[in-house]
């Protein structure tokens, strides 16, 4: 089954208010022209977010085996309770859908339980709008009132071809796993704001173009107790920064990075800030071996690395005199020179209370 919705602004399904609704086997499509309508609020947001194959303010709903294009959002699980976005939804679940130009190919505020299996496709910013597209937008809210959501599953989503905005964007979460997302061609991979207590396994972006910035951003504010493992972004950026990382107690392990810098500079291809991060089994490499970079740019409060692999790299790690009480465990022959001699590379301790240690000279 098609339905075409031939006027731009509103959802095919708006389910306001109604709970265990299932929705499946369906194509849901615009064709009107993708065309910021110049902010207007509606139900608590930015009304153009409504223009939705599905709107949904209810729990229990059940959404799967559907192809969506066109929309601001494939699907909007909003927690509007009539007045703001401060009410708890439940249990909703989204299997098997295909997104084609949405900006979102789910925006989703406000749940607890969500299960989010196997949603693929492309997104892309419409014209006129100043709100950066993504596949997977979790939103986040600088209102104290606003409701978090809790302990959602996102496994086996895919995004491509998209040249603006990061493929999953994950806010005002506590508790939950991501497990197996993957991007091909996108301007990013993952940015975490607000998120404590997940467990996230298997991150992969392939011909990753992302800004100077970086592909994976842990942000600083209330990002915390994290766990990743397996980590794998192969990227085009000709700037070195792949991962950049903030936050509290977060632990990576497992990492592989294929960086391509077209000049050597100090930026890291992982920077590491915050406080009490672990990270350990870290594979870094360069597709131009003649420039190099720098691997691991440490800094923050009490940050341990250890089993860092780097080839190509003008230095291995450098520990800023801004960090304090940070340690590095390396073996240097496993950090090497951009060049056919395979020498190790150099590394720096600048701070007076971090301690780097050599294993190879045990």
């Amino acid at each position: 089954m098609v339905i075409e919705q031939l006027t731009w602004g509103y959802p095919v399904f708006d389910l306001l208010n109604a709970d265990s609704v299932t929705i499946s086997n369906m194509t849901l499509v615009t064709h009107q022209p993708r065309t910021y309508p110049n902010g207007f609020v509606s139900r608590a947001t930015d009304g153009f977010v409504n223009n939705a194959g599905i709107y949904s303010n209810a729990s229990f709903g059940d959404f799967r085996e559907l192809t969506i294009q066109g929309f601001t959002c494939g699907i909007f699980l909003s927690s509007w309770n009539g007045v703001g976005l401060y009410e708890k939804k439940t249990a909703n679940r989204i299997h098997d859908v295909e997104v084609k130009e949405v900006d979102f190919g789910l925006l989703a505020t406000g749940q607890k339980d969500l299960v989010v299996n196997h949603l693929t496709g492309s997104y892309a910013q419409q014209s006129g709008s100043g709100a950066s597209p993504h596949l997977i937008y979790i939103s986040d809210s600088t209102d104290p009132a606003y409701v978090w959501s809790e302990n959602i599953s996102i496994s086996n989503c895919f995004a491509s071809d998209s040249p603006l905005g990061i493929a999953y964007q994950i806010g005002s979460v506590r508790g939950g796993t991501l497990s197996n997302l993957s991007a091909r061609k996108c301007n990013g991979l993952l940015s975490m704001k607000n998120v404590r207590d997940v467990v996230i396994d298997s991150l992969v972006a392939i011909d990753d173009f992302s800004p100077d910035a970086g592909s994976f951003f842990i942000l600083p504010d209330g990002v915390q107790n994290l766990s990743f493992n397996y980590i794998r972004i192969e990227s085009l950026n000709p700037r070195a920064r792949l991962m950049r990382i903030d936050g509290i107690a977060n632990r990576f392990s497992n990492i592989h990075l294929l960086a391509d810098p077209q000049s050597i500079n100090d930026i890291g291809i992982v920077t590491v800030e915050g406080r009490d991060h672990i990270l350990s089994d870290i594979h870094i490499a360069t597709r131009n071996p003649g420039t190099g970079s720098l691997g691991v740019r440490l800094q923050g409060v009490h940050n341990k690395l250890e089993g860092l692999e780097c080839s190509s790299c003008m230095i291995g790690f450098s520990i800023m005199e801004d960090c304090q009480d940070c340690e590095v465990i390396y073996d240097r022959n496993t950090i090497l020179y951009p060049d056919t001699r395979a020498e190790p590379a150099p590394n720096y301790n600048y701070s007076k209370t971090s301690r780097s240690e050599d294993l190879h000279n045990q």
